[in-house]
């Protein structure tokens, strides 16, 4: 992890591992038991920040992943009825990823 990442308060959701890959997507598993589907998206010329994938878990869509400085890590965020939560998506090797959430700025 980066000393960045320390700096922030981070608090483990969830560690992945990669189960299946396909050409534009992969499967990883949860921990929790949560199945979770990255959809690879095409990337486009504009400047527009857009996902750079869609991540699904147990089947429903979950959040949008977005580069960050930093190579390994992604962010998202999840909206709920009282706000959102930020996550960070931590790659930890080719088959195992972290998801960190990030307390909400308000």
């Amino acid at each position: 992890m980066s000393s960045d990442m320390d700096e922030k308060k981070l608090k483990l959701v969830d560690t992945l591992i990669r189960k299946a890959k396909k050409e534009n997507s992969s499967i990883w598993q949860g921990k929790s038991g949560s199945t979770y589907v990255f959809k690879h998206l095409e990337q486009s010329d504009e400047k527009k920040r857009m996902p750079i994938v869609q991540v699904y878990k147990d089947r429903q869509y979950y959040t949008g992943l977005f580069r960050t400085k930093e190579p390994t890590e992604f962010s998202g965020d999840v909206k709920y009825p009282d706000g959102k939560k930020y996550l960070i998506f931590q790659v930890a090797g080719k088959e195992k990823m972290q998801v960190f959430q990030k307390s909400a700025i308000k």
